[in-house]
């Protein structure tokens, strides 16, 4: 009996870590800039010392909490439609529309990702390091495949719960909420 609660429990928190990853990410990382960039200033302006390992590691935390927060925005149906557009047209035409946006951007993912592997292969094989830290700048590069992925995952998710929810996958969202 103890192990089931045990056992419960730590699937509420892979649940927890799987639908909340995003976020938890972003967090992680805007927290982490802040801090970095105050430590920056406080280093320039008081200590008369830049650190250059600061701007590299600022700049690749920036980059990643903006390609994980794509992820998060396609989860939340909060990414950038032509709103304007779909609008326009009748209920009926709209969640068309929708779906083929979000097709597009599921091509777009697999195309982009295709053109990632062998650029990703080149770069594993001739090893290039980052100025400051000196890193294998294939692990900075990396996140654009994995949020590729991340995404294409997340969009998948919505169309699957839409089903599982509503017996269709063309449910048709009348709040703007993250339309733009």
């Amino acid at each position: 009996m103890k192990e089931r609660g045990l056992l419960l429990k730590a699937k509420k928190k892979c649940f927890f870590l799987i639908n909340y990853f995003e976020e938890i990410i972003c967090s992680i990382l805007l927290f982490a800039i802040v801090v970095l960039v105050g430590w920056s200033v406080i280093g320039r302006f008081i200590f008369m010392r830049n650190w250059a390992w600061h701007e590299e590691i600022i700049r690749f935390f920036f980059v990643t909490m903006i390609l994980i927060g794509v992820s998060m925005a396609a989860k939340k149906e909060a990414h950038i439609r032509i709103s304007i557009l779909t609008k326009t047209f009748a209920d009926e035409h709209q969640k068309w529309i929708n779906l083929l946006s979000d097709l597009f951007w599921l091509i777009m993912n697999v195309v982009i990702l295709g053109a990632c592997v062998p650029l990703m292969r080149s770069m594993r094989m001739y090893v290039t390091t980052t100025a400051a830290i000196g890193i294998a700048e294939y692990y900075f590069y990396s996140i654009v495949p994995i949020s590729l992925i991340l995404t294409s995952i997340r969009i998948i998710q919505i169309y699957v719960r839409r089903y599982k929810d509503h017996g269709n996958i063309f449910m048709v969202v009348k709040s703007d909420k993250g339309n733009i």
